[in-house]
């Protein structure tokens, strides 16, 4: 379902429970409709119709008690449908922006294939503000540290993204998957995803007599299948033999 239906279906129950509140009179109920649509543009008003009863003054229900006055009251019954011609206003005016640039060198197409782009860069910042990497929040006045520190951030997240790439490309080529946090299959992964899997790994030193013995906890099959796949560099780091 479209988000233009969606937003129609409680547009639709909104008017329906407006209509079902009697009215004084019927200039009164005509009004009511006619303002909500000029509230809403989107839709066209059909089959408006107006039909008068009787309720108590007092606004209880059950049955009249002797000498119990009632009042005439008015109720709206109407159906909306969408407004084409808003519809299609609305698109042309929605699909036109414009995307500018200093480099004259640079074509439409490469330009528009630039700008879509930004979207997955900032996407990619975002795991710098996620609370469950532990990154501590760091404040700066300073000029120079700023920059520094937005350095190191985009340096990061180079490192991240080309994790990612490169860690896509083995599960492609060797026809392999891994679980997604909803313990489904994908070829993939986000890397923020995969250093989850590595959030238990522990490493301890422990002394016999008196060698020093480095020994991992947590390490399971599938952490183990992770980093072969990196190759024998990554591997080393998570082996039993130290």
């Amino acid at each position: 379902m479209s988000r233009l239906e969606m937003q129609m279906k409680k547009d639709k129950t909104a008017l329906k429970k407006l209509c079902s509140k009697g009215f004084a009179c019927e200039p009164d109920a005509r009004a009511v409709v006619e303002r909500w649509n000029v509230k809403n543009p989107r839709y066209r008003i059909v089959d408006v119709g107006i039909t008068s009863g009787q309720r108590r003054k007092s606004g209880k229900r059950g049955r009249l008690l002797k000498d119990e006055t009632c009042e005439v009251v008015y109720k709206v019954s109407c159906n909306v449908a969408l407004d084409e011609n808003w519809v299609l206003k609305t698109r042309e005016h929605a699909g036109r922006f414009i995307i500018a640039s200093n480099d004259i060198s640079i074509d439409p197409e490469t330009m528009l294939e630039y700008y879509k782009e930004q979207n997955s860069v900032e996407r990619g910042f975002r795991f710098l503000k996620d609370k469950r990497f532990h990154v501590s929040e760091v404040y700066l006045k300073n000029e120079n540290h700023i920059a520094a520190l937005s350095m190191l951030m985009v340096l990061c997240l180079l490192l991240y993204s080309v994790a990612e790439w490169r860690f896509r490309k083995i599960l492609k080529e060797r026809n392999a998957t891994v679980m997604n946090p909803r313990n489904k299959p994908t070829a993939k992964p986000t890397m923020k995803r995969v250093f989850f899997l590595f959030r238990r790994v522990r490493q301890v030193l422990e002394r016999v007599d008196s060698p020093v013995h480095c020994r991992l906890l947590n390490v399971n099959e599938e952490i183990i299948r992770i980093t072969g796949m990196f190759g024998a560099g990554f591997e080393k780091y998570y082996s039993s033999k130290k």
